[in-house]
């Protein structure tokens, strides 16, 4: 799938992923774990990106008088790769990608069944830590 996309489809993703998209990662029980999404009304862009990228699709109508808004989600080490492809084409949120990226990297195939030391632990929330400073809505110097 990911294998045979265009250069033209990465700079358009990245377009998308700049605009309209997010880069996050989130904490479950003490797991590390990372996201990317796009948010649309539109379904046919969400398509697009599953296609080509993977991942999923959750749809939300939040008043009846509104148009349905689409999620397209990826996580975890299909969300590095993804962003790895796109990396070059960000002009807003490569800081982010490269965060996500660096903790996907972190990840030993055996992560899940082993407790992280304390230095795993404290780069991983070093590392939520900057992606929720970069993802931080509102003026500057506001909390």
């Amino acid at each position: 799938m990911i294998d045979d996309v265009s250069v033209e489809d990465l700079a358009y993703a990245a377009g998308i992923v700049d605009g309209e998209g997010s880069i996050s990662i989130y904490t479950i029980r003490n797991q590390f774990y990372s996201k990317a999404s796009v948010a649309n009304t539109d379904d046919i862009l969400m398509n697009w990106l599953v296609e080509r990228f993977g991942g999923g699709i959750t749809c939300h109508q939040f008043k009846s008088s509104w148009k349905p808004l689409f999620t397209w989600q990826i996580y975890s080490q299909q969300a590095a790769e993804f962003l790895r492809l796109i990396l070059p084409f960000l002009k807003l949120k490569w800081q982010q990608a490269e965060i996500l990226i660096e903790l996907e990297n972190m990840k030993s195939a055996n992560y899940r069944f082993r407790p992280l030391t304390e230095a795993e632990y404290d780069r991983r929330s070093a590392l939520k830590e900057a992606a929720r400073i970069l993802n931080h809505k509102g003026t500057k110097g506001e909390d």
